[in-house]
């Protein structure tokens, strides 16, 4: 599994461990007492608590559990942060103590590049190219996470209301981790699309990541697929059409031969659509628009909405009016 969904990832030593409990769990303590400092580092978990569950661990790699358990940890460190961290996490509910370690050292400048040259031909730069043409792949990402920052309270009150089945999407898309969609909340959600996508090196696999993230909150529908379109423009423009999601569905969708729904346009004109009530009679009760005028849509789209759901029969004002008025 690592080696296919994380290849140029890292690998430590093997640490083994027995659960102490026959259906019991692991937990990652994060808050436990330091040995050595840390000041200026901050170590973030992705769920709390970050238990493991014995039950995920055993039934990994079967139909519904395609991703095994994993507590996914973030870790930033100011610039005057002690210059080398050694963080502790012991692990809790197991027959012997164990301790896991996180290492990380500060990141330093990069020599520049008449440094180098000075050097002789010899000399490299130890810096991962981190552009596909003229595209920032680093700064995309920092818009991406900026967007998702400003909108969160608005997102996390919509997607509240169905958090599970949009949980169960995005673990079928393989963007969370089963404890995640097992007690999902926006943040541990939007916390896991946020670290893979930290993982991403090319302009490629960060369009994918999105639109799937996108296309999972879409396939919900109703208000979760209005908040996907929406933060798929919210991105559209940050990015300024840097990343171009519609095009990338498109290409997913025809590589896949995807089936789209399709209507057939009544045969009647749009011209023929009149509202049984003239506007003037309407205007006296407040009204000032037909829905159908505040909808755009190629003509056969809107006699298609016109002989199901009567647009040119319904009437809107864009201001406030109460029943007296109607009334009146």
């Amino acid at each position: 599994f690592i080696k296919e969904e994380h290849s140029e990832a890292k690998r430590g030593p093997n640490i083994y461990f027995r659960i102490a409990s026959p259906d019991g769990y692991i937990e990652l303590k994060f808050d436990a007492p330091q040995e050595k400092p840390f000041t200026g580092w901050t170590i973030e978990p992705h769920m709390k608590p970050a238990k493991l569950y014995q039950e995920d661990i055993y039934n990994f790699g079967k139909e519904d559990y395609s991703l095994p358990p994993s507590c996914m940890v973030s870790v930033y460190g100011a610039p005057d942060a002690v210059p080398t961290l050694h963080y502790s996490v012991p692990i809790e509910g197991v027959a012997k103590p164990v301790t896991l370690y996180i290492h990380r050292s500060r990141r330093t400048t990069h020599p520049t590049a008449d440094a180098a040259s000075s050097r002789g031909s010899n000399g490299t730069i130890p810096a991962k190219r981190r552009r596909e043409g003229d595209f920032n792949i680093k700064a995309a990402k920092q818009k991406i996470k900026r967007v998702m920052n400003e909108n969160h309270a608005d997102f996390a009150e919509l997607l509240e209301s169905s958090l599970k089945e949009i949980a169960n999407k995005l673990f079928e898309a393989k963007i969370i981790t089963k404890q995640v969609q097992r007690s999902p909340t926006y943040d541990t959600i939007a916390s896991s699309f946020l670290a893979i996508m930290n993982l991403l090196d090319s302009k490629s696999d960060l369009e994918k990541h999105c639109v799937k993230y996108l296309e999972a909150l879409s396939s919900v529908g109703g208000p979760i697929e209005f908040a996907a379109n929406l933060l798929r423009e919210k991105w559209t423009t940050a990015l300024e059409g840097a990343l171009e999601f519609e095009q990338f569905v498109k290409r997913v969708r025809d590589s896949m031969n995807l089936r789209v729904n399709m209507v057939i346009a009544p045969s009647n004109p749009l011209s023929n659509y009149k509202c049984k009530v003239p506007m003037e009679r309407l205007r006296q009760f407040g009204f000032q628009y037909m829905l159908m005028d505040l909808v755009e849509a190629p003509p056969p789209v809107l006699s298609y909405y016109c002989a199901h759901q009567h647009l040119h029969d319904i009437p809107v004002s864009l201001n406030k009016f109460t029943a007296q008025k109607l009334n009146s």
